[in-house]
């Protein structure tokens, strides 16, 4: 058995123990501990990976389960659970897991709306859409714009209305998956989010969203965030702070081939602090004590989403490295993601750098295993590899 076939059996493995049984079907959760919740953003993030191991009708069955519980507003749910997952968090916390039911059968799902700073999940509205794209090219079904188009429409119409009187989308603090820290107002994250689903949207022909114009908001989009002086796209508008998820969805799909050569910037981004000495940290540079929620310092995670390496990221890195054909960026990350699931034989959802990569640990906290997002990234990752998908 080869590396990556290790790899691969970790992965799905950590998928499966993730795996839990309720009356509406078997629902993938985010983790094996204080994230045993259906949260509907880490679910959305997982759904390539999920098809490829086959669990198209289970992908369906959950995102129908998130577009059922829909408010009247539009907005998606956060999440899913069948106690408080507040409760689920802070029992963990505090060593009293075990007193925490993490059994789903026989009992009702909750839909949870706002989290602890009362907010809701705005991204989940925007990749609740995506993986009904992703779905619907998988399976070459139309089956959700038949059946469900009124609801997508509504989620779709939420976030557009978040613009207000302004060009963009404005998000309220902590509503992203970065969610320790404000990033309050317009992001590049969620603006290019939108653009990326968009795209697939008119690309399916969705009479809904055909009013958007695409140029105008690539071009907006490069006005407002493209930090010339380092050749990378800000977080945040005037801020020369950098995030890695979305430098690698704009390398990979061209986004602003307008503007920049797709090898550019990827060579710009390989060579930024973002990237070395391992891609896998959200931002550079870190964010402020100020910026991050009192909740997060207090279990000990003011880091979280700025020196830890996450695994959903490292293994979006491997998917974009292997696209843009870099066989020397794949060998380094793979080689790190092998030695950590082997060594551990499961997928953590976080790590930080003692030399090497460890899993985070704080009395108060351990980095969530199994971590299916990151499990099911790999998987994505290795499958787009085997499939050897590379830009043209």
């Amino acid at each position: 058995m080869n590396t990556h076939s290790v790899l691969w059996s970790v992965a799905q493995k950590s998928l499966e123990a993730n795996t839990v049984h309720s009356d509406q079907g078997p629902i993938t959760v985010a983790g094996g501990h204080q994230f045993k919740t259906f949260w509907v953003r880490d679910f959305c993030y997982a759904v390539p990976g999920l098809m490829a191991l086959g669990l198209q009708e289970q992908v369906k069955n959950q995102i129908k389960l998130a577009l059922h519980h829909q408010a009247a507003n539009g907005l998606i749910a956060r999440g899913f659970d069948v106690i408080n997952p507040k409760l689920r968090v802070t029992a963990n916390s505090l060593k009293f897991g075990f007193f925490v039911d993490g059994n789903y059968a026989h009992k009702k799902l909750q839909p949870e709306f706002l989290g602890e700073h009362k907010t809701p999940a705005l991204d989940s509205n925007l990749l609740i859409l995506l993986a009904c794209c992703q779905w619907t090219d998988h399976q070459q079904s139309s089956y959700f714009w038949d059946n469900h188009s009124s609801q997508l429409q509504k989620a779709f119409e939420y976030v557009l209305s978040q613009k207000g009187d302004t060009e963009l989308i404005q998000q309220p603090a902590f509503s992203d998956w970065q969610d320790s820290a404000k990033r309050e107002g317009a992001t590049l994250y969620m603006n290019l989010l939108f653009l990326r689903v968009l795209g697939r949207l008119q690309k399916n022909k969705i009479s809904w969203a055909m009013s958007e114009n695409i140029e105008k908001w690539t071009e907006l989009l490069w006005n407002r965030f493209y930090d010339k002086t380092c050749g990378l796209f800000c977080s945040q508008e005037s801020r020369a702070q950098y995030s890695l998820e979305t430098q690698l969805w704009a390398i990979e799909e061209n986004t602003f081939k307008k503007f920049i050569s797709q090898s550019q910037l990827w060579a710009n981004l390989i060579t930024s602090p973002l990237w070395n000495p391992l891609p896998g940290r959200p931002v550079a540079p870190d964010y402020g004590p100020d910026e991050i929620s009192w909740t997060t310092k207090s279990v000990g995670l003011t880091h979280y989403h700025d020196q830890f390496y996450w695994s959903w990221l490292m293994a979006e890195a491997l998917r974009v490295s292997a696209y843009m054909d870099s066989e020397i960026m794949c060998e380094r990350i793979s080689k790190e993601l092998e030695r950590l699931a082997a060594n551990h034989n499961t997928i953590h959802e976080v790590y930080e750098m003692k030399q090497v990569l460890v899993p985070v640990s704080r009395p108060l906290y351990k980095s969530e295993f199994p971590f299916s997002w990151g499990a099911a990234k790999v998987i994505e990752a290795l499958e787009s590899i085997k499939k050897g998908h590379k830009r043209n």
